[in-house]
């Protein structure tokens, strides 16, 4: 009778229900459903990178409680996100520098307005080999107000003169008070001698590079006929 039960039992067939035939047990419920909050993050992603790069990692952990898995569109937007953000931070730092050394060079070249207002008042200084050094009057007490002029116009350069030109203001009005001096002692004036030393000065001075920067905006002064300072 028992081995009749069993013959008459029907056989189980695993082909008998075709979708879980080949299922072996490796096909992850719900898989391919992405939560809102993936999405959410990918889009963050994109157009805020910091808050999709946090919304990402929360959606990953978020998943991987649930589920025991990550999506795909949460691995994805935590790596657009941590690149755009590490790209955004670069970028930050890079305009923050340009912003840094435009301020720098505005403040320069606010600095610099009495010296480029100066040499527009005599159009062609920085091209004499003197800085427009007076040619001699008739005599000496009219070339050295002539002298004493052009003293007074780089000694009142001075003080307004940006620190990186100043030393070169300095040393043209200190030339040009040492002249003035010797000839207001000596009563006698050495032309070819003066012009020499001025010269000089001028030869190494660094004002020309320095106005052709900030007064002219990176081009050299052009040189005018109007009015030429120095010739003599």
């Amino acid at each position: 009778m028992a081995r009749t039960q069993i013959d008459d039992a029907p056989a189980h067939n695993p082909f008998a229900n075709p979708e879980r035939s080949f299922d072996f047990g490796l096909t992850a419920p719900g898989r391919s459903r992405v939560p809102a909050l993936d999405r959410v993050s990918l889009v963050l992603a994109i157009i805020a990178p910091p808050i999709g790069l946090v919304t990402s990692v929360v959606a990953r952990v978020s998943s991987r409680k649930a589920n025991g898995w990550t999506t795909r569109v949460a691995r994805s937007a935590t790596a657009v996100s941590l690149v755009l953000t590490i790209a955004l931070g670069a970028g930050g730092l890079v305009y923050q520098e340009l912003a840094r050394q435009a301020g720098a060079r505005a403040r320069l070249v606010a600095h610099s307005e009495p010296l480029c207002a100066m040499i527009a008042e005599h159009p062609g200084i920085l091209d004499d080999s003197t800085f427009g050094w007076p040619a001699l009057g008739p005599t000496i007490p009219a070339s050295l107000v002539l002298m004493t002029e052009y003293e007074k116009r780089w000694q009142d350069l001075i003080d307004s003169a940006p620190a990186g030109v100043r030393p070169s203001v300095v040393e043209v009005a200190n030339a040009a008070k040492a002249i003035v001096d010797g000839i207001t002692t000596s009563r006698f004036i050495d032309g070819a001698g003066n012009t020499a030393q001025m010269r000089s000065v001028v030869s190494r001075s660094t004002i020309p590079a320095w106005a052709a920067d900030y007064c002219f905006g990176g081009r050299a002064s052009v040189a005018t006929t109007g009015d030429t300072p120095g010739k003599r």
